[in-house]
């Protein structure tokens, strides 16, 4: 952690929070999909500003692992909220689910060559 700013001296406890906020989101607005879609879309571009405001992270590439995943996870969002009934009929339907997939697997190779990195470095 980045104890140089006041929002990485206090990242973790942000992280948790939005756990809690996020939690309580899917429980407490279940019947409301939109809301939560958005309300979350919200969080998420918030937890960006902070991330570049405050650099949570010791290092650069830390820092745009996370902001890079976040950026994904708005995007995901997004299309979930496209992919949604709220809006009718939607004729790209198949190529925005195709969006989504493409997204998750991003991350999941980011994950893992940061992983794989990390590992390496430690040898």
């Amino acid at each position: 952690m980045n104890l140089k700013t006041k929002i990485g001296v206090y990242w973790n406890l942000i992280i948790l929070g939005r756990w809690l906020i996020t939690n309580l989101i899917i429980v407490l607005l279940r019947d409301y999909f939109i809301f939560q879609i958005m309300i979350l879309l919200i969080m998420s571009i918030t937890a960006q500003g902070l991330m570049l405001i405050g650099k949570p992270r010791d290092s650069w590439r830390d820092n745009f692992i996370d902001f890079f995943i976040e950026v994904c996870v708005s995007l995901y969002l997004y299309t979930l909220l496209i992919l949604s009934d709220f809006w009718g009929p939607n004729p790209y339907r198949d190529d925005e689910g195709l969006v989504l997939v493409i997204l998750v697997i991003a991350v999941v190779v980011i994950n893992l060559l940061n992983l794989l990195y990390s590992t390496l470095q430690a040898l």
